[in-house]
C-alpha cells in the first residue's frame, strides 16, 4: 500500500525531473556562412549577397547560422586568413575552428550577360559536399532576389535533405500527444524524460484503479454486514482505509498529471519555429468573426468562432 513516505518520494523524484530543463535538449546544428568569392564582381556586392544568404537563412529555426561579426572574431583570434580561401579544404580549416558541422561556401561570378551565384552545402567534419545550389541573374541590379531565390531553395533542400537537421516540431501534435504522461517528451525528443512520466503515469494510473478495486470490495463487504454483526467495526474500518488509500491515489496520480504538464509547458517544449516554409503551412489557427444580419426583420447579431489545422 501507498503510505505517505512513498508519496513524498515520488514528489521528490518528479521534481528532480523536471528541475533538469537542459537535459537531454535536443541541439540545432551549427551552420557558417563564408563570405562567397567574387569571381570578376565587386567585393562588396559578393559581400552582400553572402549577407542575404545568412538573413536568408536565419530565418529557419532549424539550425543556428554563425553571424558574420562572430565568426570575423572567432578566425581572428584563431589567425586564420580568410583572403585568399577559395578552395573546400580551406572552407572545411574554417568550419573546424567556428565549431560548425556545416559550413556554406560558393562564389559569384560574372558572366557576360548575367550573374551566376553558386553555393556548397559543406559536411565539415566528413569534408563532403552534401547539397549545391545556384542561380543565375539578369544583372547586378536584381542579385538581391537571385541571392534571396537561392538562399531559400538551398535551406528547403536541407531541410529535407539533411537528415542531422532538426526538424521543427508541430504543436498541434505535442499538445495532443501531451494529454497522455510522457508521450508529448518523445515526440519534443526527450525520451529519458518520456520514459519517467511515462512510467510514474503508468503506475500511478494503475494504482488508482487498484485502490478503487479494493475500495470497492471492502465498501460491497461492510453494506453487507448488519449493525449487529460482529465484524462490524473490523469491516468498517478496513472501508475507510480502503477509502482513503484511494483518495492518495488520486492525489499521486494528479500530481504526477501535474508535474507532467509543467514540463510540457516550461521545460521540454521543443522550437515550433523551425523551418518558415513549414511553420507558415502547417499550424492551429483560430478565428473569430463578429456581424449584423440586416437582412431580417430584426437585427441579428453573429458570432462566429472556428478552429481548424492547417496541413
Amino acid at each position: 500500500m501507498l503510505n505517505k513516505t512513498t508519496l513524498v518520494h515520488i514528489l521528490v523524484g518528479v521534481a528532480m525531473v523536471i528541475t533538469a530543463p537542459g537535459l537531454f535538449a535536443a541541439e540545432k546544428m551549427t551552420v557558417a556562412i563564408l563570405d562567397l568569392t567574387p569571381r570578376g564582381v565587386p567585393v562588396i556586392v559578393a559581400g552582400a549577397v553572402s549577407d542575404i544568404m545568412r538573413a536568408e537563412l536565419s530565418n529557419y529555426g532549424n539550425f543556428t547560422v554563425v553571424e558574420r561579426n562572430q565568426m570575423k572574431a572567432i578566425l581572428a583570434e584563431q589567425s586564420f586568413q580568410m583572403t585568399g580561401c577559395t578552395d573546400e579544404g580551406c572552407a572545411i580549416q574554417a568550419g573546424k575552428l567556428l565549431s560548425a558541422r556545416r559550413i556554406i561556401a560558393g562564389e559569384v561570378t560574372a558572366l557576360e550577360n548575367s550573374i551566376l551565384i553558386t553555393v556548397r552545402y559543406i559536411d565539415v567534419e566528413k569534408g563532403a559536399s552534401l547539397l549545391a545550389e545556384k542561380g543565375t541573374g539578369a544583372s547586378i541590379d536584381v542579385i538581391d532576389q537571385t541571392a534571396t531565390d537561392v538562399a531559400k531553395r538551398l535551406a528547403q533542400r536541407i531541410v529535407g535533405g539533411d537528415k542531422e537537421v532538426l526538424i521543427s516540431k508541430s504543436p498541434f501534435f505535442y499538445y495532443t500527444l501531451s494529454t497522455v504522461p510522457g508521450l508529448g517528451q518523445f515526440y519534443a525528443g526527450r525520451p529519458v524524460k518520456g520514459i519517467v512520466f511515462g512510467s510514474l503515469g503508468l503506475a500511478a494510473g494503475a494504482g488508482v484503479y487498484f485502490m478503487y478495486a479494493n475500495y470497492q470490495s471492502k465498501s460491497d463487504a461492510y453494506h453487507e454486514l448488519g449493525t449487529g454483526s460482529s465484524e462490524f467495526d473490523s469491516r468498517y474500518n478496513d472501508y475507510k482505509k480502503a477509502g482513503d488509500y484511494f483518495n492518495y491515489s488520486l492525489i499521486v496520480f494528479g500530481a504526477v498529471y501535474l508535474a507532467h504538464w509543467v514540463d510540457v509547458l516550461f521545460f521540454s517544449r521543443p522550437d515550433f519555429s523551425g523551418g518558415a516554409v513549414e511553420s507558415a503551412a502547417r499550424d492551429t489557427f483560430f478565428d473569430y468573426q463578429y456581424c449584423v444580419n440586416t437582412m431580417t426583420p430584426y437585427p441579428e447579431r453573429v458570432h462566429t468562432f472556428s478552429v481548424g489545422y492547417r496541413f
